[in-house]
Parts: C-alpha cells; sequence; structure tokens
C-alpha cells in the first residue's frame, strides 16, 4: 500500500469489474476466517452493518410483506444481538460465496429476524404434503430427542428419519421421499431461501428453540 499512487493509474479506457473487486474481497474474507482472531474482526464488522441495517421494518403491521423479517433474536423484544452469535453465523457462511459483509443482514436475514406471518403462510403452501407429514411426523420427534442441537452430525442424522410407506398420515401413492426434496422443505421453513449454508448448520446456529419452533411451522 506504501508504494500506491494514484498518480500512477492510467487514466484512459479504465474499466472497473465489480466481478473482479468482490473476488478480491472474498478471499480476503477467507483469509480472515482462517484465524480466530480473523474471524472476530469479521463478526464485528458485520455487527456495525447490522446495527445500521433497517431490520425492525415498518411500524404499521399492515406494511409487513412476504419478504420482511420482524421478530428479534434473541427473544427479548429489542434485544441487542450477541457478539458471540455473530460470531457464530460468520463461521457458519463463511464457506457459502458470501463476498460483501454488507449483505449479511440482507442475505442472511433469517439468522437476527422471525419471518412475518405472511411469509410463513407463502412457505408452508409451497411445501409438498409428504414433505410436510414427514417433517411433522418423523424428523420433528426425532429432534426432540436431543438435548440441544450443538452436535451437526446427531442433527443430520436426525434429518434422514421417515415414515413407513403405508403410514396413513402419508398422502395417498406417495412415493419414496427423496432426501433433496425433504432438505429444500426443512430449508424453506427454516430460511425462507433456496440456498445457503448446510441445514444442519444453520439449525445449529439458530439453536433447539429457534429451529423446532420454525419447522413446527409446516
Amino acid at each position: 500500500m506504501a508504494q500506491f499512487d494514484v498518480r500512477d493509474i492510467n487514466r484512459g479506457s479504465a474499466v472497473v469489474s465489480v466481478e473482479k473487486l468482490n473476488w478480491f474481497n472474498r478471499q480476503h474474507i477467507l483469509r480472515l476466517a482462517a484465524t480466530p482472531e480473523g474471524l472476530r474482526r469479521l463478526a464485528d464488522i458485520v455487527l456495525d452493518h447490522l446495527a445500521g441495517a433497517a431490520l425492525d421494518g415498518p411500524a404499521d403491521a399492515a406494511a409487513t410483506t412476504a419478504e420482511h423479517w420482524t421478530r428479534p433474536i434473541p427473544e427479548a423484544p429489542g434485544a441487542a444481538v450477541d457478539r458471540e452469535y455473530v460470531l457464530r453465523v460468520v463461521a457458519a457462511i463463511v464457506t457459502d460465496r458470501i463476498a460483501l459483509l454488507g449483505d449479511v443482514s440482507s442475505t442472511y436475514r433469517y439468522f437476527f429476524r422471525e419471518a412475518s406471518p405472511e411469509q410463513v403462510a407463502a412457505i408452508r403452501a409451497t411445501l409438498a404434503p409428504a414433505v410436510a407429514a414427514t417433517i411433522r411426523h418423523a424428523v420433528l420427534p426425532e429432534l426432540a430427542r436431543l438435548p440441544d442441537f450443538a452436535d451437526e452430525k446427531a442433527l443430520s442424522a436426525c434429518l434422514k428419519a421417515r415414515l413407513p410407506a403405508d403410514d396413513p398420515r402419508l398422502p395417498a401413492g406417495a412415493g419414496p421421499l427423496k432426501q433433496k426434496d425433504l432438505l429444500q422443505g426443512l430449508r424453506s421453513l427454516l430460511t425462507g431461501s433456496p440456498a445457503g449454508a448446510p441445514i444442519a448448520t444453520v439449525m445449529a446456529v439458530l439453536g433447539k428453540q429457534v429451529a423446532e419452533r420454525r419447522l413446527a411451522e409446516c
């Protein structure tokens, strides 16, 4: 940096590639994330962005949209986001192609706010009956056996739970449920997003109480 001088830049036909800038920024994020000290620096940057983000949304409940996230995490209304919690979020998403830390408050909003009733209803409407029945009657009972959601391997095992093919709670004629279809339904309920960090990782970060409550919305 000490050798850089703006006067050395060629001013003719200058082209700025946003894609390249984002790539360099992502490499910087990955290098920081490789050490505990770097992760904490990233968490502090995210905290600054969260402090300036409009996470509380409109005061008028009627103005709430399907994309709006409302109640804060942790549960206490108006509670400040815990630094250690943000650290866990950053550690979970750093491998998820994130290039701009300022996008965390929007792209990963589900880590910090609950879905509005409208969004929950929209998500529920997209779930296939077999997926909803499997989550409600097979996956959730297995998750309930866990004392907490700290062990991602145990969580992943629970997500493989299935109902017997002849279970009357499954829709008539339902074939074997594919794991990818179940995981997509789980992701929708947990995050409202079609892609992101591994499901077990998301559940571990959210914690048992929040994750189980969201899955129960099926």
